[in-house]
């Protein structure tokens, strides 16, 4: 053998060394070798271009040119193209011997979940989220899993298996107060308040929102909290209206008052324009209400012309709205009328 073809050269410099035992491998794709960690991080921005196409197996090439396509699907929102892939992934796990989860495989289950949740099939989410909760569990991903325990708990809500729904909220709590996942506490607490409201448990549920805002405060992301705060704000006003509807209201309009002070305030902070649409439809309904209670029906109904211009102004939003439940019966029944008359 000549000294030439004995020797090895580095990825990057191209310094040849007497054999591989003088360089470092690629510890992913062990096909390419350094001289030490400055040469490995220099060459980096362009080998992981090529890395870890390299490093897969077949079978996970596989996975991630499903995934791709997938993806694409979930884009253009064809949730019967990302399904045409369910039978396939299925046999591929199947197959596999080592159980070992990995990224591709959990974010296309996430993926399927959210095809079946869109064509209505709420169980068959639930189990693919179930999946996800075990999978994550396995990498050590516990506040993923506890977001993924809450999405098991919302598919179950909607497939009306309320006692599986709230178990899966109560696991989620536990694993959140265990490691200090503020965010998954605060969701999953709010998600057990709302359910205890739809059972008509209505005090149980309004003490169980009322932690669960206290708890935003800790969320560890600035804008998910704010997001929280108002959408639990807006729930509790909403159930303390419905509460009392008769009778004297200045005991629950010194409870709502400053919850809508709160809910105004948090919704200046957010910055997804989406959300700040709905939020304005909120705030100017729960605004009306309380005028309304007042006895300041000027202002009730002054509140109730910003919301047709909104719906107007933002028609896809309107309908979400008007389907969202918990809407005062005047703006709901206003609203109604403009969408049968085509005003939007």
């Amino acid at each position: 053998m000549s000294a030439s073809a004995s020797e090895a050269k580095c990825g990057h410099c191209g310094k040849a060394k007497k054999g591989e035992g003088d360089l470092k491998k690629c510890l992913r794709c062990k096909l390419v070798s350094y001289c030490g960690k400055e040469c490995q991080k220099a060459a980096w921005k362009q080998h992981k271009k090529w890395c870890l196409a390299l490093s897969l197996s077949k079978e996970e090439a596989a996975v991630v040119k499903i995934r791709g396509d997938v993806q694409l699907q979930c884009m253009m929102g064809n949730w019967a193209g990302v399904l045409k892939h369910e039978g396939e992934m299925e046999a591929m796990m199947a197959a596999r011997v080592d159980g070992n989860p990995n990224a591709s495989r959990e974010r296309l289950f996430d993926e399927f979940a959210k095809a079946h949740w869109a064509l209505g099939n709420h169980a068959k989410a639930a189990r693919y989220h179930e999946r996800r909760v075990e999978m994550l569990g396995k990498v050590q991903r516990f506040r993923d899993q506890g977001d993924a325990m809450c999405q098991v708990a919302n598919c179950l809500q909607s497939a009306k298996d309320v006692d599986g729904a709230r178990k899966w909220l109560k696991k989620a709590c536990y694993l959140a107060k265990e490691n200090g996942y503020f965010s998954v506490e605060c969701n999953a607490s709010m998600l057990l308040g709302l359910q205890d409201l739809r059972e008509e448990r209505t005090p149980e549920g309004i003490e169980q929102l009322r932690y669960a805002l206290t708890v935003t405060d800790f969320v560890e992301d600035k804008f998910t909290g704010i997001h929280l705060e108002v959408d639990i704000a807006g729930s509790i006003c909403k159930a303390l209206l419905r509460q009392t509807p008769h009778g004297d209201q200045t005991a629950v309009l010194a409870e709502v008052e400053p919850l809508v002070a709160q809910f105004e305030k948090a919704t200046y902070k957010a910055t997804d324009p989406a959300r700040l649409q709905t939020y304005e439809f909120r705030r100017h309904d729960m605004t009306a209400h309380v005028m309304e209670r007042r006895g300041d029906k000027a202002g009730a109904e002054k509140q109730l012309q910003i919301i047709a211009k909104l719906a107007r102004n933002n028609p896809r939003v309107a309908t979400a709205f008007m389907y969202s439940g918990g809407l005062w019966d005047p703006a709901y029944n206003m609203l109604e009328a403009m969408k049968a008359a085509g005003q939007f």
